[in-house]
């Protein structure tokens, strides 16, 4: 393990591209100007079919603009490799950092016996929590 590549999790939102910034804005301003024109429509409105007409518009206008609104910002997660390796990094560690990085490779176990070290200890598989969820009373 001493050989491996240390890797960087780097984590962005897509919409922190600036294309991605500048739809997700344009799309809002625009739902939110017609949100508004339906609006000064509707406060135009003489006539009962006037008034039936544009406030169906005006909720599709606000459909629109909470459509626009909810579009998910999707994370992309990139590992961009620091240049050392984990017994580089292991090396110059000390015992705070060496316990996170054993923690963000996983859980380990260490079998009991005369095993051979390679064998004693590795990392655990995972297993099901068939407790997650429930509530103590």
């Amino acid at each position: 393990m001493g050989r491996l590549t240390m890797l960087r999790r780097l984590a962005r939102a897509l919409a922190t591209l600036a294309l991605d910034v500048l739809a997700f804005a344009v799309g809002v301003a625009l739902a939110r100007l017609r949100l508004d024109a339906a609006r000064a429509a509707q406060d135009a409105a003489v006539t009962d079919e006037d008034e039936d007409t544009t406030y169906r518009a005006y909720r599709r206008a606000k459909a629109a603009l909470r459509d626009a609104e909810a579009l998910p910002t999707a994370t992309v997660t990139e590992e961009v490799p620091t240049g050392e390796t984990f017994a580089q990094v292991w090396e110059r560690a000390d015992e705070e950092d060496r316990t996170s990085l054993l923690l963000r490779v996983g859980p380990w176990v260490v079998e009991p016996g005369r095993l051979p070290i390679d064998q004693k200890v590795h990392r655990a598989e995972a297993e099901p929590d068939y407790l997650a969820g429930q509530i103590d009373d």
